[in-house]
């Protein structure tokens, strides 16, 4: 197989798991077939919901190879303070809004981190985050 990119961009702040299930069901129209749909479904929602919920946009690039899913996550935001911080369950800094629609619980980036072969995160204040994701197919 060749590499396939697909790329989202996220202005739109509602319909969390929109941008999600059009990569998961473009990934499937090209045929890609693997084990780990789940694991890879959770990661893209999971920064997906990151996006939504608190940065003013972003962006999903996923390039797929042979045995190789990975994705570059970015977005415009207020950016991680303390990233280790961040690590922690429980640990949120999403709005009322966000938490009496059921989310903001502080599990975020602990679900990714539990779903992917590899997590690399760059985050600036003001400026905003980006996660680089590689999960194997």
């Amino acid at each position: 197989m060749e590499q396939i990119y697909f790329y989202k961009k996220i202005t739109d702040k509602t319909k969390i798991g929109e941008v999600t299930d059009n990569i998961i069901g473009d990934m499937k129209e090209y045929g890609i077939k693997s084990d780990n749909f789940d694991r890879i479904k959770t990661v893209l929602l999971e920064a997906e919901k990151n996006i939504k919920l608190h940065a003013e946009s972003g962006e999903i690039e996923v390039n797929v190879q042979k045995n190789k899913f990975k994705a570059r996550i970015k977005d415009k935001g207020p950016g991680i303070e303390n990233i280790g911080l961040a690590f922690q369950d429980g640990y949120t800094t999403a709005s009322n809004d966000a938490k009496q629609m059921g989310y903001g619980l502080g599990r975020g980036l602990t679900v990714i981190q539990e779903n992917a072969d590899d997590l690399n995160i760059a985050s600036e204040i003001g400026v905003g985050t980006t996660f680089d994701i590689e999960i194997g197919l």
